[in-house]
């Protein structure tokens, strides 16, 4: 194969430019594994999640209600638009077995006879259709409570114990994550899911042919609207709490959001690597087309033409791009799988796989050529429009003047060195500004890193230390006489209690509605506090409403607005309250009320929903045994293992993301930099050897130079610092959604070590060239080269 001449040139510059091609390539890379992670992996979520939902039956409505015949179902069947519904009796109840020392919560789902096409067997049996006693279990709370086939659980049946074989591990789209009512993240080690024969629940449930929740199948294209307000119509008489659709059911709900923070994550990162890697190329191509004046010039004059001049050099900023693209694909992939391996933990599918499609590659491919196009466009076009007999002389020297510190009258305070570096800095100002800002972006991305750890430990500590001040709470299968705080404050280990009063409604305000639960709390409560982003307590209105930011937002409602309550239990009263106020909180679509005005808006006595309680540490284990036989509890939620579950859930994630991010930052930081002093040495590089002549040692030579960088690398810090925290504002619209909201927090620590981080590279890059400093050949440099 015959290697052309400019080929030859190009493989020569190449060579001679190594260190500096390295630095781009991985730059670039970093923002092609990226885009190629988090968009890969979104396309595999979306996959995964639509074959499971097509191949075993996830329903598109769902509802509740308290006691329905079975013979509604066929009623419910004949609605215009319904394919199929599927009827069940769900319960929480207790649960008791050898290994659990803290009360455990089990959902008690009815099935058919045989093969059930919502369940996906992983391992054992369906339940025998002739036996009694048997159960399916979920595998996250099989695998989380380290259960065998064949292992008994013990569990509380209407105030009656009945001991449970576990004969199969089976997954459900309903259950993809398994989280209880009014959990933030999923417990997998106090709540779990089973599934069990239609008749043995529903004799024990005093349920015999009827239902309490119902699962409906449309046919393509049907309005999902219409069909849950005939649905409604229907089940209004039998206690019905409202019909939903996937977009509110909580698995789902979680898995589509997860799928838009990768989509997310597709733009905001990759975006800040790829700019970096077109200023780079910029920087490294206008220093080399000055260099190579006298080669253009002489290629001109032996017949070349401007289009193959051009692409000899746009040839060279593909050849940079190429291994960048090739690794971080690679990367990518690699990063990619370790996302898919961190899902299947959190996320249960049958079959989560990654998958790198072809699309994403040629997204990659076109992603790395507009790099080298765009990084060498402008220097490539003012090169080739030079004319070959001004490019054969050397470019005229600029036009020098008094610098700004000079004119201030500062330059006296400085040393004969700190004004070299001061001259050379203002006279290529464009250079220094460019360069401060690539490094800024490496302090942003570690800035925008940390901030993630920071917000989590300021929602943990302000939701479960300041503002959630009980230890343990019960939430009871019925609204229970406001008399039960007597029953409980007998219980042993209790130290104080207080009640409170949950309701399913509908909010409307004009022709926007909100399906949420209205929490009726004690005025001045001792035990939940109502805090917003800044700490700052809100204290309940006598009368009115108190709602999330969020929801005031999704609603459009501001102070002194009416919105229409339609309770969704009890008598069904419908009534318009008034906004009162508006809570920036973390989570959730909530609203608030005081017990009282709650109790008066659902014209009902005192009661309670459920109970918030403080304990004696010491006699916990007391309490436990006793809660585990209270029949009337169908939730109970332990402090203390949802900090450690909350923790336990973000702690890997966010730290494999934080190492990721850090690598790529000081990527960044040593590209920027290291690119940056050599090719200021290669500009200077005569005159520091003119200076090694006149008697300059090496180290007062090095230091003209590093002190360039120290000044570039300092003025970067603050303007890396303001945007880190820009972007930390944009992450925190971004990643706001109606499940989570983080604040805009940033520790003093996160700001220091993004510092030092960088600093350290800063340090590392500058010792590499000062080492090409120390071997600069005098007499080649000074050789006159007209």
């Amino acid at each position: 194969m015959v290697i052309r001449s400019l080929d030859k040139k190009l493989l020569r510059d190449m060579a001679k430019m190594k260190w500096q091609c390295v630095a781009i390539s991985l730059v670039l890379a970093c923002g092609i594994a990226m885009f190629v992670m988090s968009i890969s992996t979104r396309k595999s979520l979306i996959q995964t999640q639509k074959i499971y939902y097509d191949n075993y039956g996830f329903a598109h409505i769902f509802s509740n209600v308290k006691r329905a015949p079975l013979s509604l179902q066929k009623r419910i069947a004949k609605i215009p638009g319904i394919v199929k519904v599927q009827s069940e009796i769900v319960v929480d109840v207790t649960l008791d077995f050898a290994e659990a020392k803290e009360p455990c919560i089990g959902r008690f789902i009815t099935i058919g006879n045989g093969p059930h096409r919502k369940l996906y067997l992983r391992k054992g049996r369906f339940v025998n259709p002739n036996s009694n006693s048997e159960v399916m279990i979920s595998e996250s709370f099989f695998n989380a409570r380290n259960f065998k086939l064949g292992d008994h659980v013990v569990a509380l049946f209407n105030g009656h114990k009945k001991k449970l074989k576990i004969v199969g591990v089976v997954l459900c789209p309903e259950y993809i994550l398994e989280i209880r009512p009014g959990d933030l993240f999923p417990d997998q080690k106090h709540f779990g899911v089973f599934w069990i024969k239609y008749n043995e629940l529903a004799a024990a449930f005093d349920m015999q042919g009827a239902f309490n929740t119902i699962n409906i199948y449309l046919m393509k294209n049907s309005s999902t609207k219409k069909v849950i307000t005939m649905v409604d119509r229907l089940l209004k008489p039998y206690g019905g709490s409202g019909a939903y659709d996937r977009s509110e059911q909580i698995s789902n709900r979680y898995v589509s959001e997860e799928i838009n923070q990768l989509a997310n994550m597709a733009k905001v990162a990759p975006t800040i690597f790829l700019l970096v890697s077109i200023f780079l190329l910029y920087v490294v191509f206008t220093r080399l087309i000055s260099a190579q004046r006298e080669q253009i010039a002489i290629l001109k004059a032996f017949g070349y033409r401007h289009r193959e001049v051009g692409i000899h050099y746009f040839k060279f900023a593909c050849l940079i791009t190429i291994p960048g693209l090739i690794f971080g694909t690679f990367l990518g992939v690699m990063l990619g799988r370790n996302l898919t391996r961190m899902y299947t933990k959190f996320y249960h599918f049958p079959i989560f796989h990654f998958s790198l499609d072809v699309e994403v590659i040629i997204y990659a491919i076109l992603i790395s050529l507009f790099t080298a196009f765009f990084g060498v466009f402008r220097v490539v076009r003012r090169a080739i429009k030079l004319p070959a007999a001004e490019a054969m002389r050397p470019e005229p020297p600029p036009i020098y003047k008094p610098t700004f510190f000079e004119r201030a009258g500062l330059s006296k305070f400085l040393s004969q060195r700190e004004r070299m570096v001061m001259r050379h800095l203002e006279r290529n100002l464009g250079k220094s500004c460019f360069a401060s800002l690539g490094i800024a972006m490496s302090v942003s991305i570690l800035v925008l890193s940390g901030f993630m750890s920071d917000a989590i430990s300021y929602v943990i500590e302000t939701e479960f230390h300041l503002a959630k001040r009980h230890d343990i709470s019960l939430i009871f299968n019925e609204p229970t006489s406001h008399f039960v705080k007597n029953s409980v404050a007998k219980l042993p280990g209790v130290l104080y209690q207080e009640s409170f009063r949950s309701v399913a409604t509908h909010l409307h305000a004009k022709h926007r509605s909100r399906r949420l639960a209205i929490m009726g709390l004690q005025q001045n409560s001792r035990l939940y506090y109502l805090l917003d982003m800044h700490r700052k307590r809100i204290h309940l209105p006598t009368k009115g409403l108190l709602v999330s930011k969020m929801l005031a937002e999704l609603m459009q409602l501001r102070v002194g607005d009416f919105v229409t309550i339609e309770v969704l239990s009890g008598q069904r009263p419908i009534c318009q309250v008034q906004i009162c106020g508006i809570i920036n909180d973390f989570s959730g679509l909530n609203a608030y009320m005081e017990k009282n005005a709650l109790h008066h808006l659902l014209r009902e006595g005192s009661c309670a929903s459920g109970i918030f309680a403080t304990i004696d540490s010491s006699r916990k284990a007391q309490l436990y045994t006793k809660v585990k036989s209270l029949p009337h509890v169908a939730s109970v939620s332990i402090k203390s293992s949802l900090v450690e579950n909350f923790k336990k859930t973000l702690a890997e994630n966010l730290l494999v993301m934080k190492m990721m991010n850090v690598i790529f930052a000081v990527i960044i930081a040593f590209g920027v930099v290291y690119n940056t002093v050599r090719i200021s040495l290669a500009e200077k590089s005569r005159d520091f050897a003119t200076l090694r002549v006149l008697g300059f040692t090496h180290s007062e030579v090095s230091g003209i130079l590093l002190g360039e960088l120290a000044v570039v690398t300092l003025v970067a810090l603050p303007i890396g610092i303001a945007i880190g925290y820009a972007l930390v504002m944009l992450s925190v619209v971004g990643l706001a959604s109606e499940i989570f909201r983080v604040p805009p927090i940033i520790y003093g620590s996160t700001y220091a070590f993004a510092i030092i981080i960088v600093i350290t590279a800063t340090i590392i890059s500058g010792f590499f060239v000062r080492k090409k400093l120390y071997k600069l050949d005098l007499i080649s440099v000074l050789k006159t080269r007209e």
